[in-house]
């Protein structure tokens, strides 16, 4: 128990007389005299609106109502000495809330937090330096984010910036002087942290502006104002540094402008506007010579004539009229004689009609057209000054694309020229002058003649098609059309020399080239052809220099491979290679001699080894052979008779060069088949044929010379199959089949004493049933019967006696086998055995009572017991059950010990000793005791389960079962946290764990069974830092170690504080683990 001290709290009452009269000043003190309170009346209204509060005679706090309104809005709290400020706390707007809090150190303002709209949060904050405002961060707009800062100096404005924006940035800077005034105003008008515009100020007045319009960080704008009236701006149009233009003006208008981009004192530009601001006139030195050679004159602000000096004699060469800024036309002095000789027409603004007169007559002899972008669209020319216009050329986007040349007399064009690019590209001429163009040239970018298109007889048709080199202008290709259908017939192709390369023709008039023939040194060196007239080459061969085919390719298929090579000697044909697979590889190849094929030889396989190889006598087959495993030696080989009917058949299949399987043949037909299996060069298996169906096979399987399998066969298929296992010349197994080659019946002997003992049914190839005579008195003694060919259960007679007395079944799992027995012969199935697929023993069930239902059931694991029940009172159910270890160890057993069918213990060992044993002592089935055993055998601990299924106590137990502590649950009934520790039967010490992690921090002595002291931990060291001594039950003292050193702090005697005298150390030694545990899992896992 921890005793409280309360203070009592005096008041000292002021006289009646001072009561009347409301004192403006009250004093209260506390037990110890000390001033504990003073309330003050400032305005003697007789309400106390100012309060202060004192601890240990000095001021902790005050709190005043300083507009006397009845509620308080100003707070102060003092420093440790009761003098220095610390914090002030204000309701500015007398709303009851708090919205501002002022930070003081060491008696001066540090910070000052406004709140201003009441919503408890600051958003203004003022900082203090030397008691002075040094920066105000303020966020005006209320949304949480500061948008305006303020530096002062010496507690006064110095800088604003704001962000007008609120996008976190001051995008305006406005800088004052110490009386206040405006100096200077910054804006950052593209938020991009730059400032661009800057505004001076003189008095208040806006004297200048300066603007950054190019965003390169140089002010290149400045405009100069005199009593806020705009007196000149100059800009740097070139961001060179310089200001190249200036603005005058005049009552705040502009009246002139100079543009001098160079800098070289001379204005390429002058503008004069009147008082209104229209442009009056405007002088452009383009020559830069300080003179205006272009004159333009407004009225109105537009403009309405502009007026060239071209040549510098002072004189206007080039006059135009417009009419609202749009030209209406213009005429020029070209030659300088004083007269105008071109003369410009313009629509909406753009030229569209030039005159000229060249040779000076005053006739027109050049006229143009433009197009609306103002190119020239067409140009006439009279160039002999005839007055007939001869020459027109014709232009797109002012290119040239056509330029045509007419006859006076025929008025008919005689020469036409194309243009691309400005180059020309193809003439047309008219050779015969009949008014008709049959003559055609290309030429290349070089202007080199490139092809020509001709008409040759005048038909009005093309006929004639010349390709030639741009280099040398030899004929490199001429192509003709002799039939007249417009399409060529013949190409012949040269080199650039003019010798002939290639000749094409197209023979049947589809338009297309079915023959070519190829060139070296000037001769035919080869052709290809296109037979069929499908498109594709599909003869092609070389020719020799008298002009006689040496090798031919064809392809006979017409996929587009060639397939078929034809090689010729002196025109006669020598050997053939065909592609028979379309692989691109030839895989037969025909030799020839004269003219006569004599051996062909084929590529089966496609590896590129020639496999089979066929020979001819007198133009027909004689043989065929193969070789299978491409090793260069045949291993089949095929004798033909003078028909080309097989005779022998020889089949090497181990590859060892020598025949191992023959066929026999008569007048085509197999009629004998011999084979040597084993390859020992021995042919042990025969098989007759008839009519070209096997009637009969014989295998000597042993190599004695004899056969031991023997095969029957019906109309080619299999009816009888007998085999001599033992080879001592009987047959051990007769196998039948039916007529789709099915096993339907087979006969063994298993024994070999010449019996056919056992016989196996099948159907449709698959088991039916077994049946065995082992005693050989003709009847059988074991049957075994099938399912799906696998086996369902068996029958057998073990004595012989005619009945069966031993069955087997398959168990319901998969691969597992029951079998029953009647062990002692009274007719009744007493022993049941389940066994795996192996024949391993997974279960065996017993009727030891004799009623005909199994009370021992043994399981079995691998081979050994591992788990057995056994009913041994006839009750019914089982009363006593096992479990043991691979080593056939009995490691637990539960008994039922009354059999009333409800296990009462439970008994688990380890190396064949008990180490603990659950118990049933109220009869219910449910265990409510479990000890605990040493090796010795003894009783060590103890759970009780008292008041249901869980269990709620331990016991701890000493030599002889002496109880020497005892565990309990904590009041939720969740965890062992109490632990009593027994000596000689009484409890000399409790121990508590509070606070759940399994360490005490409480304990509670005691002396002859009362409690004499008790010892906690309140905070969690491990160690007693509170005492309690009790007497008769009562306690008469504490202890207190406050600050966990170990050593008394205070102490009481009841309620009476104690003198403690030094380094006095708190009783009660450390605390340890309570060491209760937790129950054993056999509670809730058995």
């Amino acid at each position: 128990m921890i005793a409280v001290s309360l203070i009592a709290i005096s008041m000292i009452a002021p006289p009646a007389e001072a009561q009347q009269h409301c004192p403006a000043v009250e004093l209260i003190y506390d037990t110890n005299e000390n001033l504990a309170e003073k309330k003050v009346d400032t305005n003697k209204d007789c309400k106390k609106d100012q309060f202060v509060y004192y601890l240990d005679g000095k001021a902790e706090k005050a709190e005043a109502d300083t507009n006397y309104d009845g509620l308080l809005d100003t707070w102060t709290f003092y420093e440790k000495d009761g003098k220095t400020v610390a914090r002030q706390e204000f309701d500015i707007n007398g709303d009851g809330k708090k919205d501002r809090w002022v930070q003081y150190r060491n008696g001066e303002p540090r910070t000052q937090l406004d709140d201003k709209n009441g919503d408890g949060k600051p958003d203004a904050t003022l900082y203090y330096e030397n008691e002075i405002p040094a920066r105000l961060e303020e966020d005006t707009n209320l949304d949480g984010r500061t948008d305006r800062w303020v530096t002062y100096k010496n507690g006064e404005v110095s800088i604003i910036e704001d962000d007008t924006k609120h996008d976190g940035k001051p995008d305006v800077r406005a800088e004052f002087a110490t009386d206040g005034s405006k100096t200077r105003e910054l804006q950052d008008t593209r938020s991009d942290r730059k400032w661009d515009v800057a505004i001076h100020y003189r008095d208040g007045k806006k004297v200048k502006v300066e603007e950054d319009t190019s965003n390169n960080g140089k002010m290149d704008v400045v405009t100069y104002y005199k009593t806020d009236i705009i007196v000149r701006r100059e800009a740097d149009t070139t961001d060179d540094g310089r200001f190249d233009s200036v603005a005058y003006f005049k009552n705040g208008k502009e009246r002139r402008q100079t543009r001098d981009k160079d800098g070289d004192g001379k204005p390429e530009l002058v503008i004069h506007l009147d008082a209104k601001g229209n442009k009056e006139r405007e002088e452009v030195d383009t020559k830069k010579d300080g003179k205006p050679d272009v004159i333009r004159f407004f009225a109105g602000g537009k403009l309405v004539r502009q007026e060239e000096d071209t040549d510098a004699d002072g004189k206007p060469d080039i006059i135009t009229d417009y009419d609202a800024q749009t030209p209406l036309k213009s005429r020029a002095d070209t030659n300088g004689d004083g007269k105008m000789d071109t003369f410009i027409h313009y629509a909406n603004g753009k030229k569209v009609k030039q005159q000229e007169d060249r040779d000076g007559n005053g006739k027109v002899d050049a006229r143009y057209s433009f197009d609306p972008a103002g190119k020239v669209l067409t140009e006439q020319l009279d160039e002999d000054g005839d007055g007939y216009f001869e020459l027109a050329s014709f232009y797109t986007a002012g290119v040239i694309q056509r330029r045509v040349t007419r006859s006076k007399k025929t008025d008919k064009p005689q020469r036409i020229e194309h243009f691309e690019k400005k180059k020309l590209v193809r003439v047309e001429l008219d050779e015969n002058l009949d008014g008709n163009i049959d003559l055609w040239n290309f030429h290349v970018a070089s202007g080199s003649l490139e092809r020509q298109e001709q008409d040759s007889n005048y038909d009005g048709m093309v006929d004639t098609w010349v390709k030639l080199d741009v280099h040398t202008g030899k004929e490199i290709q001429v192509r003709r059309d002799l039939n007249g259908d417009g399409k060529s017939d013949t190409i012949r192709t040269s080199d650039s020399k003019g010798n002939p390369q290639k000749f094409e023709e197209d023979r049947n008039g589809d338009g297309r080239p079915d023959r070519w023939l190829h060139y070296s040194k000037g001769k035919a060196s080869s052709f290809e052809e296109d037979t069929d007239y499908d498109g594709k080459v599909d003869l092609k061969g070389t020719l020799s220099a008298s002009g006689q085919p040496t090798k031919e390719f064809r392809d006979t298929t017409g996929n587009g491979k060639f397939d078929l090579i034809v090689s010729y000697k002196g025109g006669v044909k020598t050997r053939e290679q065909r592609d028979t697979t379309g692989d691109g590889n030839y895989d037969v190849i025909s030799s020839y001699q004269n003219g006569i094929q004599t051996r062909q030889q084929r590529d089966t396989t496609g590896d590129g080894k020639y496999d089979s190889t066929v020979t001819f006598k007198a133009g027909r087959k004689a043989t065929e052979s193969r070789d299978t495993n491409r090793d260069g030696v045949p291993d089949i080989v095929v004798r033909l008779d003078s028909q080309g009917r097989p005779e022998r058949e020889e089949i090497d299949k181990n590859f060892d060069r020598k025949p191992d399987f023959i066929k026999i043949y008569q007048d085509g037909t197999l009629v004998r088949e011999e084979v040597d299996e084993d390859f020992d060069g021995k042919f042990e298996l025969v098989t007759l044929m008839k009519n070209g169906l096997p009637s009969r096979s014989e295998a000597d399987t042993n190599g004695d010379g004899k056969p031991d399998v023997t095969i029957d066969y019906k109309d080619g298929r299999m009816k009888k199959q007998e085999e001599d296992l033992d080879f001592d010349g009987r047959p051990d197994v007769v196998t039948r089949f039916d007529d789709e080659e099915r096993p339907r019946r087979i006969d063994e002997d298993t024994d070999g004493d010449g019996r056919l003992e056992t016989v196996t049914f099948l159907k449709d190839g698959i088991k039916q049933k077994t049946e065995k005579d082992r005693n050989g008195d003709g009847k059988p003694d074991v049957v075994v019967y099938y399912e799906n060919g696998v086996m369902a259960r068996q029958e057998e007679d073990s004595d012989f006696d005619g009945k069966m007395d031993r069955f087997e079944r398959a168990g319901s799992e998969k691969g597992t086998v029951i079998q029953e027995a009647d062990t002692d012969g009274n007719g009744k199935i007493d022993t049941w055995l389940t066994l795996d697929s192996k024949g391993n023993v997974l279960k065996r069930e017993e009727d030891r009572l004799g009623n005909g239902k199994p009370d021992f059931t043994a399981w079995f694991k691998n081979g050994k017991l591992s788990r057995l029940e056994q009913d041994t009172k006839g009750k019914g159910c089982a009363d006593l059950r096992q479990w043991f270890t691979r080593a056939g160890k009995v490691r637990a057993e539960y008994v039922d010990s009354n059999g009333d069918c409800k296990t009462d213990s439970w008994s688990y060992f380890e190396a064949d000793l008990l180490v603990r044993q659950g118990q049933d002592t109220d009869g219910n089935g449910r265990p409510n005791v479990l000890n605990h055993f040493n090796k010795q055998g003894e009783m060590t601990i103890q759970e009780l389960a008292n008041n249901g299924r869980d269990p709620d106590q331990k016991l701890m137990l000493g030599p002889g079962g002496v109880v020497t502590g005892q565990c309990s649950l904590d009041e939720k009934g969740k965890k062992l946290n109490t632990r009593a520790v027994v000596r000689n039967g009484q409890v000399t010490e409790v121990l508590y764990d509070g606070s759940g992690n399994g360490i005490a921090d409480t304990r509670e002595v005691y002396e002859n069974g009362a409690l004499a002291r008790l010892d906690a931990d309140t905070n969690g060291d491990g160690k007693p830092d509170v005492t309690q001594f009790f007497t008769g039950g009562k306690m008469t003292r504490q202890d207190e170690d406050l600050d966990y050193d170990g050593v008394v702090d205070r102490a009481f005697q009841g309620q009476t504080p104690l003198d403690v005298g030094a380094n006095t150390s708190i009783s009660g030694a450390k605390f340890g683990k309570l060491g209760c545990g937790s129950f054993h899992g056999f509670w809730w896992k058995r």
